[in-house]
C-alpha cells in the first residue's frame, strides 16, 4: 500500500480501492512528530469519511476509513488501517 503526503498541497491520498473510495484527505494539523488528516466526500449513494495520523519519528500510521449511507446514517462499511511508513527512496 502507498500512501503519499504532500505538504505543498496538503493531503495525504492513498486510501481506499483506486477509482472509487480513493480520494485526498487534507492535512489538518503538522508539527515535527505528527503529521493528522481528515476528509469526507459524499456522492448520492454514500458518505465516505477519512482521519488519522501519521507519527513522524516511528514511521507509524492509524487510520479509519467509514463509508455510511446518506439516507439512513448507518455504517455500510468501516476499514481500519495500521500501517508502518517509510520514506519513499528517491529513484534518481
Amino acid at each position: 500500500m502507498g500512501i503519499i503526503v504532500n505538504f505543498t498541497k496538503q493531503t495525504v491520498h492513498g486510501f481506499g480501492y483506486p477509482g472509487m473510495t480513493d480520494y485526498p484527505v487534507n492535512i489538518t494539523g503538522a508539527n515535527e512528530v505528527t503529521v493528522t488528516f481528515a476528509g469526507r466526500r459524499e456522492l448520492s449513494f454514500v458518505k465516505d469519511s477519512t482521519m488519522g495520523s501519521i507519527d513522524r519519528v516511528t514511521g507509524d500510521l492509524e487510520a479509519t476509513l467509514t463509508s455510511t449511507d446518506p439516507k439512513t446514517g448507518k455504517t455500510i462499511v468501516s476499514t481500519t488501517y495500521a500501517l508502518k511508513c517509510r520514506p519513499a527512496q528517491r529513484m534518481f
